[in-house]
């Protein structure tokens, strides 16, 4: 399920042609972040930012939250399997060790989430 505030993108889709000026922004790009402490409070969300072409002068609009459950979910139960599994070998590695190696795999899901976006 994807939440997105679309009041900002048709703001931004109206702007007049190239040369023309009547106070909306034109769209240069779109980013989206998710935030390495939402990830270790299990929250699994994109926050999404709209730039213009001055977007190294101006902070971004926020312009929504991409709900990303759906491939986490996955992420997720591959943590809890690691640390159920990795109680036969407590006295080789400590939680934080087991902590970043999960963190090391996240690329892979970021990966697979952003095809699924393009």
């Amino acid at each position: 399920m994807y939440v997105i505030d679309t009041s900002s993108i048709v703001a931004f889709q109206s702007a007049p042609p190239r040369g023309e000026r009547r106070g909306k922004q034109k769209i240069n790009y779109i980013t989206f972040h998710i935030m390495r402490q939402d990830i270790l409070e299990g929250i699994y969300q994109y926050h999404l930012f709209l730039y213009d072409e001055y977007w190294y002068l101006k902070k971004g609009k926020e312009i929504g939250v991409l709900n990303s459950n759906v491939i986490y979910h996955h992420y997720n139960q591959f943590y809890n399997e690691i640390l159920l599994q990795s109680n036969t070998y407590r006295s080789i590695f400590s939680i934080p060790e087991l902590e970043m190696f999960a963190m090391k795999q996240l690329n892979i899901f970021h990966y697979f989430f952003v095809e699924i976006l393009l």
